[in-house]
C-alpha cells in the first residue's frame, strides 16, 4: 500500500495500472495527457504539481517529474 495523498492510500498494483493506462501523447514540442481521471490519478497530479490531463507539458517539466520519481525508487 502506498499512501499518496492523506486521506488515500492505493495498493502498489493499482497504483502501476493506473500510471501504465495513463496514456500521454507528444503534441508538437510537448505533452499531454488521455486518460479518465480517477482519486488515484487526482492524487499523483496534486503529489506531482502538474496536470496531465489538461496542461501542455515542456519536456524539462517532465524531466523534473523524472528526477522526482527516482527519489521514490
Amino acid at each position: 500500500m502506498l499512501s499518496l495523498h492523506a486521506s488515500l492510500t492505493v495498493p502498489a498494483g493499482q497504483l502501476i495500472d493506473t500510471l501504465k493506462n495513463m496514456k500521454i501523447t507528444v503534441f508538437d514540442k510537448y505533452y499531454t495527457g488521455a486518460f479518465t481521471r480517477t482519486d488515484v490519478t487526482d492524487a499523483l497530479h496534486e503529489l506531482t504539481g502538474m496536470r496531465f490531463d489538461c496542461e501542455l507539458l515542456t519536456k524539462n517539466s517532465i524531466e523534473k517529474f523524472k528526477k522526482m520519481s527516482k527519489k521514490f525508487s
